[in-house]
């Protein structure tokens, strides 16, 4: 059984969630009462599936063959695309990629091999290339990155540091170049294959976002100034549902950690960032005292799952309570289990 601050925690956000999406939708729920589930409900059916896997399963091993079977999921789902014809990205890309990005990096901190981490950083990345999910790739290898230069800086030698710290010193010089040469013109790599499309496609993308002219930032930015006036508005309790009346759309809410805030209101805001900074606190802790690589590739998964909500993603995304779930679980068991 969970600790009784735990559960006292999820009932207060369950309350600070639920009631207010209630009661602050403007009518909105009444036509949508399947999205009243998918966004204020199921976010707590997450948590409390999550919790018994990690208190009842070897959840490393559940992790390894999640993993696995995502990456098969999106590789079929990919190949289905290719059939279809569609030039275009699969659907769900976003869910797809960030789930593959996230149990890579739980993955990679719990192999013991370094052939083993090599392959998974490998394959996550070739994934997340050929989805076209730049935001994914981008911060899954700069999370893959520190988490390499933490290690190898609280456990490794000297050298190995001196390597790592200079390694960093390369990595920060080669991007700016590189951004800088892909802002002034597209970049394009030759040759034949789809892979050799979808980085050329990344590439050409990220010339149009440094230079404004990405599509979907610019949609993205209008989106941006709809939520911003809703907190403005109603900066206490926000407005459930606020994008399905100004925009009569379920998709066009703000694409970053802001639109939990605008949807549920300051309090749930508060508390959904409490928790998540809380578990992350723990499992870091759990971490640096006992080397625990669970824990480690459960606070370098949250370090990714914090990035991508604070620039891309929304409360729409089921990403952010898998990773509270898991987390908050996991520190719950270790100190319950007797080993903090």
């Amino acid at each position: 059984m969970p600790n009784k601050r735990l559960l006292l925690g999820y009932y207060f956000l369950f309350g600070s969630i639920v009631f207010p999406a209630l009661l602050n939708n403007e009518g909105v729920f009444l036509e949508h009462p399947e999205l009243f589930y998918s966004r204020a409900l199921y976010p707590f059916v997450l948590l409390v599936v999550v919790y018994m896997l990690v208190r009842n399963l070897q959840f490393e091993s559940f992790l390894r063959w999640a993993f696995v079977l995502n990456l098969v999921l999106a590789v079929l789902s990919f190949f289905w695309n290719v059939v279809q014809g569609n030039p275009g990205r699969p659907e769900n890309v976003l869910v797809v990629s960030d789930r593959v990005a996230f149990l890579g990096i739980a993955v990679f901190n719990i192999s013991s091999r370094k052939i083993d981490k090599l392959v998974v950083s490998v394959v996550t990345c070739l994934t997340l290339a050929v989805y076209l999910s730049l935001t994914s790739f981008i911060i899954f290898a700069v999370v893959i990155y520190l988490n390499v230069f933490y290690t190898n800086l609280t456990q490794g030698s000297t050298k190995v540091r001196f390597l790592i710290l200079f390694g960093l010193i390369l990595l920060v010089v080669f991007s700016i170049s590189f951004v800088n040469s892909v802002a002034n013109q597209v970049v394009v790599i030759n040759g034949n294959g789809r892979l050799v499309d979808s980085i050329n496609t990344i590439l050409y993308r990220l010339h149009s976002v440094l230079n404004r002219s990405d599509a979907s930032q610019m949609a993205r930015s209008l989106m941006k100034d709809e939520g911003t006036r809703i907190l403005m508005k109603k900066p206490l309790t926000g407005e459930f549902l606020y994008e399905i009346k100004c925009f009569g759309d379920s998709g066009s809410y703000i694409h970053n950690v802001l639109s939990y805030w605008a949807e549920f209101g300051l309090l749930a805001f508060a508390l959904i960032l409490g928790f998540v900074i809380s578990a992350m606190w723990k499992n870091y802790r759990i971490f640096s005292l006992y080397q625990d690589s669970l824990a480690g590739g459960l606070l370098f998964s949250s370090l990714y799952m914090l990035l991508i909500f604070l620039f891309s993603r929304s409360y729409a995304h089921d990403l952010l309570w898998i990773c509270l779930g898991a987390t908050v679980s996991y520190s719950d068991k270790f100190t319950t289990d007797g080993k903090n």
